[in-house]
C-alpha cells in the first residue's frame, strides 16, 4: 500500500482546518469532508486537498467520503445528531478498513453530564470504542480510535505553533 489517505472532517473549522493544513504542509494525501462548497473549501482545494462534500447524517455520503481512506479525523459540528453521525462514520470506516480515527470530543463528555450535548458526546465516544473493539476481535488489523476531549484547545494545537501565552502547551500530539 502506498501513502495513506487522511480524511479530515470539520476541515473548514479551527481544529480540522489546522489538521488539514499541517498534513498538507507535510505533503500528505489529504481528503477533506466539507458540508458545502464555499470560500473555505475552495481554499483547502487550492492548498492541495482533495475536497468531497457530504452530510454526516447521510450514510451513503459517509461511505463515499471514507472509501480508500486509512486515517480519519472526526469532528462533528455543534448541532444535534452526533450519535447518528458517529454510527454512520464508524460503520463506513469499519467497512473500508480505516486503520485509525481521531475523535474530537468535549472535555465535559460523561454519562451523567447535565448537558445533553456533553452526554451525546460521551455516547459518541462509546460508539467509536465499540466498533474499534469489535474490529480488533474479528481481525488483527490494529484498528484504533483516539478520543481528544477539549474545552478550548491552545493555539499551539490549532495552528502549529505557540502563541504568546501558550508556550507551556507547545507540544505536538503524535498520531500514526
Amino acid at each position: 500500500m502506498g501513502e495513506p489517505i487522511f480524511l479530515i472532517s470539520g476541515a473548514t473549522g479551527a481544529t480540522g482546518g489546522a489538521a488539514a493544513e499541517q498534513l498538507l504542509a507535510k505533503k500528505r494525501h489529504v481528503r477533506v469532508l466539507a458540508h458545502r462548497q464555499d470560500d473555505r473549501s475552495e481554499r483547502l482545494k487550492q492548498l492541495g486537498a482533495e475536497v468531497v462534500f457530504g452530510d454526516f447524517l447521510e450514510f451513503e455520503e459517509m461511505r463515499g467520503a471514507l472509501k480508500g481512506v486509512q486515517r480519519a479525523y472526526f469532528c462533528y459540528p455543534i448541532r444535534p445528531g452526533i450519535v447518528q453521525a458517529t454510527a454512520h462514520f464508524a460503520q463506513a470506516a469499519k467497512e473500508y478498513g480505516v486503520e485509525f480515527i481521531v475523535n474530537m470530543s468535549q472535555k465535559s463528555a460523561r454519562e451523567n453530564a447535565k448537558s445533553h450535548a456533553a452526554q451525546q458526546h460521551w455516547l459518541s465516544e462509546r460508539v467509536f470504542r465499540r466498533v474499534a473493539a469489535l474490529s480488533r476481535r474479528h481481525d488483527s488489523s490494529g484498528k484504533d480510535v483516539r478520543t481528544l476531549r477539549h474545552h478550548r484547545l491552545p493555539r499551539a494545537h490549532c495552528r502549529g505553533g505557540p502563541g504568546p501565552r501558550d508556550r507551556r502547551h507547545a507540544r505536538e500530539s503524535r498520531i500514526p
